[in-house]
């Protein structure tokens, strides 16, 4: 069968099926619309024989209702049957052979409420001999028009097909034998012609087409698939490095960038654009583009140290080298950067920890060599004193052999304030060696013991230390800040490790008086000042530490205890007090340190330990 009959046949199959079912839909709509008039017009003959009926059931004139049914009914064609009952029974009836629709209406007696009183019943039934008669004329009619149009339409898809399938199908086929018998070579075992319609034979002419480009797609398959490798290894490979790598043209446009170079701006960086966009992208760039130009002109490599790139995350440091493309393709270069914040920080600390433990231990010694001069220094002022006292007889017998009295010699030396001079150089002189003693316990390095220890004797021994504690250079003094300590008496113990918490405290106060010795704060109102209270609250005891300071602003407030963090200018502040107290109080505590804080209003760390 050609191509031609089968689109026609199955195209008029299915005209035939769509035509049948429009045609069924249009006799059900006629059949529902013919049912609803007959019952309206079943009603209505129901509702008026109902009315007429009142009076002659009310009189019960029975002939006359029957007379009427009968004489309704011979007039009216389409009524098949009539009946009038009251209580049950029938007292009027009409009815001839039919088959046809019942509709009942009852006779009430009275006005609709309560009085109203239903006397009789009214059955109408009225014939379908019109209305099936209606209904097989319109199915013919419908039948009629529906053969009509589907003639025309087989006539006009005919044309159609042929116009614009079958020869447009030929021309197609016509075209394509000069190119399959260009790009086709020959192959064994190559099958006749099929048998089959238009399309079937040029089917077979493409199968032979596709076979012949097959083995030129196969070739370049391979190549793509080697080049996708390759391309893939590569990508793992610049993935795999911690460094952001980015590559540009000669026009530096992006032409390629690594995961960490995505990670490092913190979006993704789209391929191929313009130079002023890179600078958008990667802001701290932007100051050595020039550089970078040259580098694709001179070809000449270079490297940038140590550079600061402020990040929504912090600064960041990170060294930047540029290197030109050798390809003359590509003509373009490369820009590796390298974050090496936690590698200079921790040098910085390596160098830090060993500049504080040459300090410690200098100080560990210079306190063993004051030691000794000091107790010689209180001994000998204790020595002068006793030898000064008149209760002593051998002081007594050496002021007679000198021909003096040694009351008269006391006297003298209370006149003169000898006593009260001698009574300073004892006082400062045990104040001394209480500062010596203190910087001994806390340079020393011992192995952590856990001890109960009486809160009010750890924060008199931290502020003991912190008001020997001054820098001209860092511009605070504790001995110009009032140090106001509020500790209860009757807290209970709390076990720690004494000298990790002294150095908290210790932190957390030369914060606080380098905070209120900032420039910002140098026009304050109010003398500086600090204020130590411990308490018990919720299960731990508190110690809070609380300055009138200018206080932390949310973003420093929520990044006070990350390691490295500071606010100061470089070369005062570290950023890693807060967090090695942080670190002491959860990690090696299992307690807590908080930080309450509002911008103007001074700041409060509170120190909570589990009890």
């Amino acid at each position: 069968m050609s191509l031609a009959a089968k689109i026609f046949w199955n195209t008029l199959m299915v005209l035939a099926i769509v035509l049948g079912l429009t045609g069924w839909w249009s006799v059900a709509s006629e059949r529902a619309a013919l049912e609803e008039t007959i019952t309206k017009h079943g009603k209505a003959i129901a509702q008026s024989l109902a009315a007429f009926s009142i009076e002659a059931l009310v009189s019960q004139d029975y002939p006359s209702l029957d007379k009427a049914l009968r004489t309704i009914g011979d007039h009216a064609d389409n009524i098949v049957y009539l009946q009038i009952s009251r209580g049950g029974h029938v007292v009027a009836t009409f009815g001839q052979r039919g088959v046809g629709q019942t509709f009942t209406a009852p006779v009430i007696l009275g006005e609709e409420g309560p009085e109203q009183q239903q006397i009789g019943e009214v059955s109408a039934i009225l014939s379908k001999r019109d209305g099936n008669r209606l209904m097989t004329a319109r199915i013919g009619h419908l039948l009629l028009n529906s053969l009509i149009l589907f003639i025309v339409l087989a006539l006009a898809l005919h044309f159609l097909i042929h116009r614009l399938v079958l020869k447009r199908v030929a021309q197609l086929t016509k075209a394509t034998d000069g190119v399959i018998a260009e790009h086709t070579p020959e192959r064994a075992g190559t099958a006749a012609a099929p048998a089959g319609d238009e399309l079937d034979l040029l089917h077979a002419r493409y199968a032979n087409l596709l076979w012949g480009l097959d083995l030129r797609e196969r070739e370049r398959t391979l190549t793509i698939a080697k080049l996708q490798a390759a391309q893939a290894l590569l990508d793992d490979v610049a993935n795999a490095l911690p460094a952001a790598l980015i590559v540009l043209t000669r026009a530096l446009q992006i032409q390629y960038c690594n995961r960490a170079a995505h990670e490092l701006a913190g979006r993704r960086l789209p391929s191929g654009q313009p130079q002023a966009l890179l600078a958008t992208l990667l802001p701290p760039l932007a100051p050595h583009l020039a550089r970078i130009a040259e580098v694709a002109d001179n070809r000449q490599a270079i490297e940038l140290q140590r550079q600061f790139w402020p990040f929504a995350n912090g600064q960041r440091i990170v060294n930047i080298a540029v290197y030109p493309l050798s390809s003359a393709a590509v003509g373009g270069l490369v820009i590796r950067i390298d974050d090496v914040t936690e590698r200079t920080r921790l040098e910085e600390m390596m160098i830090q920890s060993e500049k504080l433990s040459s300090i410690g231990g200098l100080a560990a010694g210079v306190a063993h060599e004051i030691n000794n001069p000091l107790g010689v220094m209180i001994q000998a002022a204790q020595n002068m004193e006793r030898r000064m006292s008149v209760d002593i007889e051998a002081n007594q017998r050496a002021a007679r052999e000198l021909g003096t009295d040694l009351a008269t010699v006391r006297a003298y030396l209370e006149k003169r304030s000898i006593l009260v001079f001698l009574d300073d150089i004892k006082n400062d002189g045990a104040r001394a060696a209480t500062i010596v003693r203190n910087l001994l316990e806390f340079s020393r390095k011992t192995e952590p013991v856990r001890e109960d220890t009486d809160l009010a004797e750890l924060v008199e021994r931290a502020v003991e230390m912190a008001r020997k504690d001054y820098d001209l250079k860092k511009r605070y003094d504790f001995r110009r800040i009032k140090l106001q300590v509020e500790v209860p008496a009757g807290l209970p113990a709390v076990p720690m490790i004494r000298s990790e918490v002294e150095q908290v405290i210790l932190n957390l106060l030369k914060n606080a008086a380098q905070a209120m010795s900032e420039p910002v704060a140098e026009h304050r109102q109010e003398e500086p000042a600090i204020v130590i209270r411990a308490g018990l609250a919720d299960g731990y005891a508190e110690l809070r530490v609380q300055d009138n300071g200018p206080g932390f602003s949310d973003e420093t407030k929520r990044r006070a205890f990350e390691p490295f963090f500071t606010t100061k200018a470089p070369g005062i502040g570290t950023g890693l007090g807060l967090w090695v107290s942080y670190m002491i109080m959860t990690d090696k505590h299992h307690g807590q340190l908080l930080l309450e804080s509002q911008p103007g209003q001074g700041a409060t760390f509170v120190l909570r330990f589990p009890l």
